[in-house]
């Protein structure tokens, strides 16, 4: 009898190389036993990583495995005494990489991750670290390390809010948690669910998470609490933010620097743009037009705490953000703002680079943030701003996206609108159509244990008692297709870009002044026939979207039946660890619904790379990747980067196409 076949999807990172362990099963990798073995102990070390390890065997070798007795087993052997050499930051003290001690802390313990000469080594690194490091910095660096070694390229992370809790659910949640846990048992069901517990079989608790409210009762940001607060859309910048982190300089980690910085300026401003037309869905303003001190008058309360019980710093209402130390901070931002703005010749990649390695724009971060004891370095607690995991959360955080944008925006200004790059000769887009776009609020169900203790009797057992899952709305889609017909009198190579903007209601406002407002919403390369070429792009085959949902506790199950003969475990190379939420691949629409603009633009595909591999995938290569970033000669966001004239989209290869989006 043939075994079951488990798929799961993940990308390759840095190398098109297969591994001498790795088969291939048509478009799938069949994960061998070394691999199954590497991906368990991937999922054992990132477990509970709030308390002391739970597995004996890890604890084992960590206190028998020392970085100092094993230079030798490292490719730098110089990192080590860099490591020890600093001062360490204690354990249950909150990790802020504001902190020049802290950040440096983080960029050393990633150096010894990554410099391990291999996976048993960096293996091995880790069950040191988690016995001895601050358990923040062990998660951050580890995680950035995970992103950025080979041998690691075809394992799976943990998503963040299964790994740390709290920075994704309200206090309350995790106190429901623990007197759940601590009791053993709900007394009364119905009471419980009245109070937001739902209790499920064998132990397995939900517990509603909801973010209303918090912002003020119907307000502009209470309504938008379902995309700001998504867990997704978090832990997507948390992702971006650990693949490419100041301190990895491009000469020693091989990081394409060369489209870095533009990166930063691209992953920012479509951040905004999606923002803004979730805010159009809503009948709320452009952002653009909201002022940055007035939301700071605005009270916010993230109403959540961190693992070792300090609450995560709030603003009161009429936020005062001139002490001494914030108007050091911010004087500091404007002072690097001033200077990069005021640069001559200064390149877009070179711009982005000094806002990823200069300090200027944490310091406007940590001076709006709330964040408060300044003076003690170990006592000190960051605010929801500053902490990747969760800046998406702070409804300033967009404001702050297009104060980054403003020098940006001002050099783009100075290039010339595109011309000649727009024209294909020979190639003309006939037609546009998506099935119906529709989209819905559901419950989303995420694993929630790490964020209590397991007991003695259960690390004995191996096995937590209790399953404990936060329930969160949030925004989904139905699935959907696009539909082009393309007309080419060559074969030929071509580069197809979709956008998503708002539909343009002022007559005043040309599409110029509205290009910021529009989203990548997929792009892909395609080989065009002679004549007629009918291309259906399915809604998970769009570029950048990471994949579907599936958590871990499910992966693991998947994996013990692999390790055990019964079932193989495959993995799937099309789609991103990485991407875009797939639930906010469409803005919200409306129940009666709401227009849309589309552009579809087919340009001659020009590699920006002199040699691929046979086996390179450009779908794979797209988006927030450490691989290639530009998968051909143009830059980031193009054509909407530039000032655009108008006429000059007046071409038979680009056609714009109205479209209704429905909420249900």
């Amino acid at each position: 009898m043939k075994s079951p076949t488990r798929v799961f999807v993940v990308l390759i990172i840095v190398s098109f190389v297969t591994a001498d362990f790795i088969k291939k099963k048509g478009e799938f990798i069949i994960a061998s036993k070394t691999l199954l073995a590497d991906q368990k102990k991937i999922f054992d070390l990132l477990n509970h990583v709030i308390q002391q390890d739970p597995i004996n065997e890890q604890v084992q070798i960590g206190l028998e495995f020392s970085p100092q007795n094993n230079t030798d087993k490292y490719t730098k052997p110089y990192m080590v005494a860099d490591y020890f050499n600093l001062k360490a930051v204690p354990k249950y003290k909150i990790l802020s990489l504001s902190l020049p001690n802290h950040a440096k802390q983080v960029e050393a313990l990633f150096r010894l991750f990554y410099y391990a000469e291999d996976f048993e080594t960096f293996y091995k690194t880790a069950c040191w670290a988690r016995e001895n490091v601050n358990e923040g910095i062990f998660v951050y660096a580890f995680t950035t390390a995970f992103f950025h070694r080979k041998d690691c390229r075809y394992l799976l992370l943990p998503p963040l809010y299964e790994i740390y809790p709290f920075a994704y659910v309200k206090s309350d949640v995790i106190m429901k948690v623990s007197r759940i846990k601590e009791q053993g048992f709900v007394s009364d069901n119905k009471l419980a669910a009245l109070y937001g517990v739902f209790v499920g079989d064998s132990d397995d608790y939900n517990i509603t998470n909801s973010f209303v409210g918090v912002f003020g009762r119907n307000s502009e940001e209470d309504i938008l609490s379902y995309f700001t607060q998504d867990v997704n859309l978090n832990l997507y910048y948390y992702h971006y933010n650990v693949e490419f982190p100041s301190y990895l300089v491009h000469e020693d980690y091989g990081i394409n620097d060369a489209a870095r910085g533009e990166l930063f300026y691209y992953v920012h401003q479509q951040l905004l743009a999606r923002y803004n037309l979730e805010r159009f869905s809503n009948d709320y303003k452009n952002h653009a037009e909201l002022d940055l001190i007035d939301l700071l008058r605005m009270p916010y309360n993230p109403t959540m705490r961190y693992h070792n019980g300090y609450i995560l710093p709030m603003r009161p209402d009429n936020y005062d953000y001139h002490t001494y130390e914030n108007v050091k901070f911010l004087s500091k931002f404007e002072q690097f703002e001033k200077a990069q703005c005021g640069m001559q010749n200064l390149s877009l990649n070179a711009l982005g680079n000094s806002y990823i390695y200069e300090d200027g724009p944490i310091m406007l971060k940590k001076s709006l943030g709330g964040s408060f004891y300044k003076s003690d370095t170990f006592n000190y607690l960051p605010s929801v701003l500053e902490r990747p995991e969760t800046s998406v959360r702070d409804p300033i955080f967009f404001p702050i996206c297009e104060r980054y944008l403003k020098c940006f925006k001002k050099m783009k200004m100075l290039l010339p609108p595109y011309n000649n790059e727009l024209s294909f000769h020979g190639v003309k887009v006939n037609k546009i159509e998506f099935t119906r776009l529709s989209t819905f609020m559901e419950p989303f169900d995420y694993d929630i244990t790490n964020g209590v203790f397991m007991s003695k009797d259960e690390i004995d057992k191996g096995k937590e008692r209790f399953i404990f899952r936060a329930r969160q709305e949030r925004l989904n889609h139905n699935s959907f297709s696009s539909i082009l017909e393309i007309s080419s009198e060559i074969e030929t190579n071509a580069a197809v870009r979709i956008f998503l903007g708002p539909k343009n209601t002022d007559q005043h406002l040309n599409l110029n002044d509205r290009k910021n407002d529009f989203v990548e919403f997929d792009n892909f390369l395609y080989k065009l026939k002679v004549g007629k070429n009918f291309v259906v792009r399915n809604d998970p085959e769009f570029a950048r979207i990471a994949q579907k949902d599936t958590s871990t506790r499910e992966v693991k199950k998947m994996l013990a039946e692999a390790m055990n003969g019964n079932e193989e475990f495959l993995v799937n190379e099309s789609k991103a660890k990485n991407g875009w939420p797939y639930n906010l691949l469409l803005p919200k629409g409306k129940k009666e619904g709401l227009g849309f603009e589309v552009y579809v633009i087919v340009t001659e595909f020009k590699s920006n790379v002199k040699s691929l591999p046979d086996n390179f995938n450009f779908q794979n290569s797209v988006g927030i990747t450490n691989s290639i970033l530009l998968w051909d000669d143009k830059p980031f966001g193009f054509p909407f980067d530039r000032e655009i004239n108008e006429t000059a989209f007046l071409r038979p290869n680009i056609m714009p196409c109205d479209i209704k989006i429905y909420h249900n």
